[in-house]
């Protein structure tokens, strides 16, 4: 009889062990449930957020593509002090120089056209233009070194 009731208790307590570990282990899981459902609920805020993001993006580049198509380039681009402005200026009007300078010389060295045949007011022409470029290279160089920029030439 001592033997059964040892047997039994032995049961008993290994039931009692396996009891004690199976509410552990339900709190476990109730704590990991409980986690993710917050996690879950994060990122469906974070979900709705981007959602809201990806809205705005898309009319303020929607926006910007009306503006863009309205706007010209010389409204966009504003220097920040006048000497910038006087140092863009120059850039533009030296890259607008007529590029048929160029040409004329390659046709000169490739002998397509003779130093005969080259018109006085077509000569009279590029001379004044190199002129004025090297004027206004001269002044950019100026306007550079006052802004404290580097030199270009």
């Amino acid at each position: 009889m001592k033997e059964e009731m040892d047997r039994a208790q032995a049961e008993l307590n290994a039931l009692k062990r396996t009891e004690e570990d199976l509410k552990k282990g339900h709190q476990k899981l109730e704590e990991m449930v409980t986690r993710l459902d917050q996690e879950v609920a994060e990122v469906d805020k974070n979900i709705e957020l981007l959602r809201k993001k990806d809205e705005e993006l898309s009319s303020a580049l929607e926006k910007m593509e009306n503006q863009s198509e309205n706007n010209d380039i010389d409204e966009v681009i504003i220097p920040t002090a006048p000497l910038y402005k006087q140092i863009l200026n120059l850039i533009t009007v030296q890259v607008s120089l007529p590029s048929w300078l160029s040409q004329v010389q390659l046709e000169l060295l490739s002998q397509i056209l003779q130093c005969g045949a080259f018109p006085v007011k077509k000569a009279f022409h590029v001379r004044l233009l190199s002129r004025k470029q090297f004027q206004l290279r001269a002044l950019m160089q100026k306007a550079r070194k006052t802004a404290g920029l580097s030199d270009l030439y």
